[in-house]
Order: C-alpha cells, then structure tokens, then sequence
C-alpha cells in the first residue's frame, strides 16, 4: 500500500460504543442533579440521551470514522442493502512520509520540471489538495493518473465562490514519472494551509433508498434472494432515523474519500461523468466549552490533544490549531469531483 493504514480496530476500541453510550448518560444524569427543572420526565431524559450518545459524523477525526463504522456494523451490515466500495481518509499532521499520497496543503507531488499552473491574473495559483488513487485502482476502470492534484485561484469565498467555474484547476500526474518540486521553489501562496496527510480505510457505502436514488427498488430487487432479505433492506432507512441522531451521515460516509456515493449536503446535483471523490473539510474535533461530555484525544492520527477552543487566552500549540489555516469549504463542506468519459474533471462544492 501507498498510504497508511487506519487501523480501525484501535480505534473503535478507544472509542466504543459502550463508551461513549455510558459518558453520554452520565453526563446527562449530572445534569439533571443540576437542572431537574430541564427534565421534566423519563422521556426528556432519554431524548436528551440519545442526542449525546454516539450519532452519525461527518468524518473528520478518529473517532467519527470509528464510531460510523460501529453503528453501520449494529445496524446496517446484516441487512440486504445494495453497497459501493470507498476509500475513506482520516488525516494526520504534518507531512507524510511519502509525498505522494493522499493530502491537503504543504508540499505538492509537482513534477519540478514542470511550468507551475497560472490563473486568470497571471500569477500563480495556490495547491490546495492532492488525491491519490494509487490504493483504489480497482474501483476503477481506468484514470488519467495515479495522482490528481488541486490547484485554487486564491481563497474559497475570499477570491472566489461555488459558482467560479475557473477558480479551480485540476492536473493528474503518474507517480513513477515523477522528481517532486522542491519546497524552495513552491510559489508564495494566498491560501496557507497547514499540512495534513490520509491514512485509508476500506468500507462501503450504503443504499438505503430515497427520492434522490431512482432506480432503488430494481437495485434492491435484482440484489435480494428472497423476500426476508428486500424487506430487511426496505426497513433500513427507518430503522436508522429510529435510532440514531444525524442517521444521514452513517449509510453514507462524509468526508474525503474515494469512490462509494456522493453524501449531498445540500443535495443531488446532475455532474457529468461518474463519482470520482469528495474532498472534506479539515476539521478536527474540538471541545469547545464545559458542556462537553469528556475530553476527545486525537483530532489527528497522530496528535493525542485534545485541541481547546475559547477556554484560555493562551495556549499552546498542542492545544489548538488555527481553524483559518485548514481547509474549510464554508461551514464544513466538501467538494465533489466527477470524471467523465472525455477525461475532465466537472466539480461542485456544497456546504451546511
């Protein structure tokens, strides 16, 4: 493999289920002690349990990727449901150890020989990403390249918006044919980003039907063996919306990834071509004032935190990060990106 591995069985062991349910009615427990006037009755108490109890996430850090997968398991893998293969990146800090994977910011996989891409003013534009499709080959029929790199004319709603066609531009490159650009002579960027790199993870997405998936009932037809397995995949999407909070976020995974079904936010739009990736929002989870239940580790991979938002004046860099040097379309959006059978990239970004 080219990227890390996300080893989810780690994960999912620091962030259980079991876990999480038990911290969410403690807190809520403590509150009530100091509150009683908020819980009036049993029912109060449990409604406020299940909106803190474990709940689909955008994926952003460790414990959203392994939480969803925790749920998916519970509820979602025993039933028929039609699925499509993705691959899921959580990110660490810093740079990786080969720039060739998957990453947002820093230094870019550009060939050093190579003219650096200029936008509509004559200057030079910013990388912002880089997707690498070395590990998902199979997903795949074929791709221009191993790599597809990013490029932005300046800063998202800054310099420009969604509807910027030209705002964005998109090169892929083969990795073995590559010397990579020196960090000397990466042209000066209005779009700083601190450096993020993917670990991958293996996973499907989920079908569980909707007004936006036309052919769902042929799919689910043609997949069921009898008539048990099409009402268990009928009564997937209900079950879900019982039991979970934010039951969008669990049959489909949010984030960056490879592959699978687009998780519209603010839904489906007609792309040419077919689903290539969507590239997340960095957002690393936060504890952002005393009414968090526990002390989240590890907004990253690979930093133990937890990061502190609005508690002290000062703190240090282990502590937080600054939000307005990550990557962020709007209030934690994602751009989509589309391949159609021409080779161009079509591509939309939808936030919350």
């Amino acid at each position: 493999m080219i990227h890390e591995k996300f080893e989810i069985e780690r994960w999912s062991n620091l962030f259980s289920l079991e876990k999480l349910r038990a911290e969410a009615r403690q807190f809520v427990e403590a509150r009530r002690e100091e509150m009683p006037d908020e819980y009036p009755n049993e029912a109060a108490v449990e409604r406020h349990v299940k909106l803190m109890s474990p709940s689909g996430e955008i994926v952003t850090s460790p414990c959203h990727l392994a939480t969803v997968e925790q749920l998916r398991a519970e509820c979602l893998s025993k039933r028929c449901l039609p699925t499509a293969p993705t691959d899921v990146f959580v990110f660490a800090k810093g740079e990786p150890p080969d720039r060739g994977v998957t990453k947002v910011g820093g230094l870019p996989f550009w060939p050093g020989d190579r003219t650096w891409p200029i936008g509509k003013s004559g200057e030079p534009i910013d990388f912002i990403a880089q997707i690498c499709f070395a590990d998902s080959a199979d997903l795949f029929d074929a791709l221009p390249g191993d790599i597809l790199l990013i490029f932005a004319d300046g800063i998202f709603l800054k310099d420009w918006n969604r509807h910027d066609t030209s705002a964005l531009r998109f090169e892929w490159i083969k990795r073995a044919q590559v010397n990579p650009i020196e960090a000397a002579n990466v042209p000066k960027r209005r779009w700083e980003l601190i450096p993020v790199y993917g670990q991958v993870h293996r996973t499907v997405d989920y079908l569980t039907g909707g007004i936006w998936e036309k052919e769902w009932w042929s799919i689910l037809l043609r997949k069921s063996r009898s008539p048990r397995d099409f009402v268990s995949g009928l009564g997937a999407r209900r079950a879900l919306e019982k039991k979970y909070h934010q039951p969008w976020c669990i049959a489909m995974i949010e984030g960056t990834k490879i592959g699978g079904i687009p998780r519209w936010i603010q839904g489906a739009k007609e792309l040419p071509g077919r689903f290539l990736c969507a590239l997340g929002s960095i957002h690393p989870v936060y504890e952002t004032g005393t009414n968090d239940i526990v002390h989240r580790p590890f907004p990253f991979t690979n930093v133990p935190g937890p990061y502190v938002s609005g508690r002290r004046v000062f703190r240090s860099e282990s502590e937080e990060i600054p939000a307005n040097h990550l990557l962020m379309w709007g209030d934690v959006g994602s751009l989509y990106l589309f391949l159609d059978d021409e080779g161009s990239i079509h591509w939309t970004i939808q936030f919350y």
